[in-house]
């Protein structure tokens, strides 16, 4: 199953101070989220309201900008998701 996180409202969700560097909260949730799809073998799309500054890249899972995001939910091929609450 391919996991679609909606980056800036999982960041929102913790009550960290992230507002003060936005762009270091997004390094964070992408080394967590990095570190759990390794260790469980997960597919997983993280999707940031704009492009991290400077860019955060990964060979683990795929940094994407909402742009991105509206490509990927207008596929003709279906997608599995599951919403997670």
């Amino acid at each position: 199953m391919r996991w679609l996180v909606d980056g800036m409202n999982v960041i929102g969700a913790r009550p960290d101070r992230w507002w003060r560097d936005r762009d270091a909260a997004m390094l964070r949730l992408v080394d967590l989220l990095e570190r759990w799809a390794a260790s469980e073998g997960e597919d997983v799309v993280v999707v940031f309201e704009r492009p991290p500054s400077p860019p955060i890249r990964s060979t683990v899972i795929e940094v994407a900008p909402r742009m991105t995001w509206l490509l990927v939910r207008t596929t003709p091929a279906p997608l599995r998701t599951r919403p997670v609450p």
